[in-house]
């Protein structure tokens, strides 16, 4: 159904990083690009993957994830009316999809900095007896929650770790990305929503800005 209004803005955000040797041209690089959207097929890059060979830059550097958001528009087609053989996808919408993708890559080129990185981890589970059910001797309504995750499929499978990528200014210390990685399900608002949301991963990357600065991006 027809999104009538919008809770949280969705967005596309690129980084990238590169090392090389000094006064040497950069032979190691990557740009990564995540985008608030439930997923994406290959050809949406395909093109800015083609364009940016053209100008130097190595198509399999290019890496392009999405949070699996269900609270954003249909990129992959699975609302629409199967019966009927209609798509739920929008094919502007869709084009505009690709041009934030290069957008994000460009405007994160613009703004490379000189920076240290920093690589962390730690288990959700540990951070406090709330965020697991009592069988695993925690606190949280949901029993079988491990970390604030709980799988409801066989085999039952629970990761709770979460990884942490933060890069600061190497002269002023100030945060210039921190990066997020975790396993919990983007689809905590109802599937009765009218509102787009970037949901939990939009008020993460809020808060983290907040603390540190910079860019958060998950």
């Amino acid at each position: 159904h027809p999104a009538l209004s919008v809770k949280a803005p969705i967005s596309t955000r690129a980084f990238i990083i590169s090392h090389n040797e000094i006064d040497e041209e950069p032979t190691h690089y990557y740009a990564w690009v995540t985008v608030d959207v439930v997923g994406l097929e290959g050809k949406r890059f395909w093109p800015i993957e083609a364009k940016f060979a053209e100008e130097g830059f190595l198509a399999e550097r290019l890496l392009v994830t999405a949070t699996h958001n269900h609270q954003a528009p249909d990129t992959i087609g699975l609302w629409g009316d199967p019966l009927k053989e209609i798509s739920g996808t929008d094919p502007a919408y869709m084009e505009r999809i690709t041009e934030s993708i290069e957008e994000a890559v460009r405007s994160a080129a613009a703004a490379m900095q000189p920076v240290t990185v920093s690589v962390a981890s730690t288990t959700m589970e540990s951070q406090s007896p709330y965020f697991s059910g009592s069988k695993h001797g925690g606190k949280n309504p949901v029993v079988n929650a491990r970390g604030m995750i709980n799988d409801i499929r066989d085999p039952r499978i629970i990761s709770d770790r979460l990884l942490t990528i933060q890069a600061n200014h190497l002269e002023t210390n100030s945060t210039v990305l921190t990066l997020t990685s975790w396993s919990g399900h983007a689809e905590m608002g109802s599937g009765r929503d009218d509102d787009i949301s970037a949901d939990w991963v939009g008020v993460t990357r809020d808060a983290l800005e907040a603390k540190y600065g910079g860019t958060a991006i998950h």
